[in-house]
């Protein structure tokens, strides 16, 4: 579990930040980062934009791969369509 929260800091002009990070690895290893910032609001308003250009870079990615998913989904189908008209082609020469 990954948690990321920013709230009013002591100092003026300040954010506080919090990440606790999570992982696992294999044979059950694991590992958890706790850590914590005070930021300036310049600070903290870069990383919120840096978050949303991310953010929008991965939606993007995402709907680039279900777009591809489709091209390939829709090429497979004819592509089996053909080979079913090309047997049953080859299937009517034999027959004759």
């Amino acid at each position: 579990m990954t948690a990321i929260t920013a709230k009013k800091s002591y100092k003026d002009g300040h954010v506080s930040v919090h990440v606790t990070l999570k992982g696992r690895g294999f044979q059950a290893d694991s590992v958890r980062i706790d850590g914590s910032t005070d930021l300036s609001s310049a600070e903290a308003r870069k990383l919120a934009a840096d978050l949303i250009e991310q953010a929008n870079r991965a939606d993007a990615r995402a709907a680039a791969k279900a777009q591809a998913d489709t091209r390939r989904a829709k090429w497979r189908e004819r592509e089996i369509a053909a080979g079913r008209m090309k047997v049953m082609s080859l299937r009517d020469v034999l027959a004759r």
